[in-house]
């Protein structure tokens, strides 16, 4: 499931009018002791409620302990946004990226921000190994500080910030962490610190060791959107010399206009005669599975399996779903036909029945590659999932974002006094992949970040897979 709702901690710079406008907000309220223990003690419920596998990969009495000494904490009136920073870390100490107490982009504050015209970090960045690194300029050229590590902004050190943010981001590990923390890092750093419009960076050339202090203007949360969330989601590249496709997919949603798309690539594929086949699915946060089994459907030589079996928790939350919802009906099944434990029924199956829409004609013969990262997450991580345990082609770059028994069917709550947003997931899937401690899908040939390759511009899983084709 794409991950448009986020993790953060607001504070705003709004002016003296501005703010005199939003005193009666939720925003801008503080919240009673009782109101905040009321809130905490609804997001304990439903959390522990409704998830089918909390514990799946946390120590049950070790989480419980927290969520009793952070409870502890609320001692004092506080706006929500203080109230998230403290409560937010015990949703994310399940490491489940579906389970989480968030902010939403269409949230009061953010609109506030985009009415005042208010400026974001102008930067694309990636978070490895503790180390912030730029490897986009949105704000003056795409080369310009690319490969540089950001030292300080506005006076704090990466480290602190870092410290601050990485707790509320849900994840379900650490390097899923730090590419969500990444995808983010302008709209979470206006969140945490308020920071708008003038930017103080110190930056640091990794080999040289040059110290380059900077003062860029932000960019608006529109410009924002548009460079990390463009609306061209899939695109087609041809290398005829060498007989390569590679099809580059960022999101599965808009399930109509993905399978048109699909489908008229394989016909291209197929015209141009083309050996070689790679899915880049490494900025993929998921939407719906079935536009992935659509594509694989083309590659597929005959029915495989990607889940063992899926459960789902019929907990307070499902009664939130209307008779005639999905949801609803879903669970229906599974209690007519699953097997049942407490309030989770699980489902078994044996194979993936393949997606006969597909034009036949331009099936797919040749040699499939797939290239992976930490934000290949959900249903984008279900492909990794179905390529690896069907062993359809050449997994190339970083494990996946998600555990190999994945979860899903998150539904949505609303805290009753702080009005925060938040989502828990209500079923788990058992990968078909015998390797369950692993960090997620795992490549078949394993290409590490490597920062040197910013300065150079270079993208060195597709090296690594003009090398393989040759």
């Amino acid at each position: 499931m794409f991950l448009t709702k986020i993790i953060g901690i607001l504070v705003l710079t709004a002016t003296t009018l501005h703010a005199k406008a939003m005193q009666d907000s939720v925003h801008q309220r503080v919240f009673t002791v009782n109101e905040l223990l009321s809130d905490y003690d609804s997001l304990h419920k439903i959390i522990t409620g409704n998830h089918p596998a909390l514990w799946a990969d946390a120590d049950s009495a070790a989480t419980e302990q927290n969520w009793k000494e952070t409870r502890k904490k609320i001692v004092r009136p506080m706006k929500r946004w203080e109230f998230i920073e403290l409560v937010a870390p015990v949703t994310t100490q399940y490491n489940d990226g579906h389970t989480a107490l968030t902010y939403d982009f269409d949230f009061e504050e953010v609109e506030g921000l985009i009415n005042r015209n208010g400026k974001l970090f102008p930067y694309r960045v990636r978070l490895y190994n503790d180390t912030l690194w730029i490897i986009e300029n949105w704000k003056d050229s795409s080369s310009l500080y690319r490969g540089l590590i950001v030292q300080s902004i506005n006076g704090v050190s990466t480290k602190d910030i870092l410290q601050r943010i990485l707790p509320v981001v849900p994840a379900d590990h650490y390097r899923m962490k730090e590419a969500s923390l990444s995808r983010l890092f302008p709209f979470l750093l206006w969140s945490l610190y308020g920071w708008e419009n003038q930017y103080e960076i110190v930056l640091q050339e990794p080999y040289q060791q040059k110290i380059l202090t900077i003062y860029p203007e932000g960019i608006t949360m529109t410009g924002f959107f548009q460079r990390q969330f463009p609306k061209k989601k899939w695109a087609l590249q041809l290398f005829k010399e060498q007989q390569l496709a590679i099809i580059s997919c960022s999101s599965y949603n808009n399930y109509a206009e993905a399978i048109r798309f699909i489908d008229s690539a394989f016909a291209i594929i197929q015209k141009e005669k083309i050996q070689h086949l790679a899915f880049d699915i490494r900025n993929n946060g998921g939407g719906n599975s079935s536009i992935g089994d659509h594509l694989l459907a083309y590659i597929a030589k005959q029915p495989y399996i990607d889940v063992y079996s899926k459960t789902l928790r019929n907990g307070s939350m499902m009664s939130r779903f209307k008779e005639n919802s999905g949801m609803y009906r879903m669970m229906q099944n599974f209690i007519k036909n699953g097997t049942r434990i407490g309030d989770n029924y699980t489902i078994h199956f044996q194979t993936k029945t393949l997606d006969t829409t597909i034009k036949k004609e331009n099936i797919f013969r040749g040699r499939f590659y797939l290239l992976t990262g930490p934000i290949t997450y959900s249903s984008a991580h279900m492909t990794a999932l179905s390529v690896k345990s069907a062993d359809l082609g050449t997994i190339i770059g970083e494990p996946t974002g998600e555990r190999i028994d994945l979860t899903g069917e998150n539904a949505s709550f609303t805290l009753p006094n702080t009005q925060l947003y938040g989502y828990c997931s209500m079923a788990v899937y058992e990968g078909a992949v015998s390797d369950k401690k692993s960090k997620g899908v795992q490549p078949t040939i394993f290409i590490p970040f490597q920062p040197s390759a910013l300065l150079s511009g270079k993208d060195p899983v597709v090296e690594k897979l003009m090398e393989l084709i040759k």
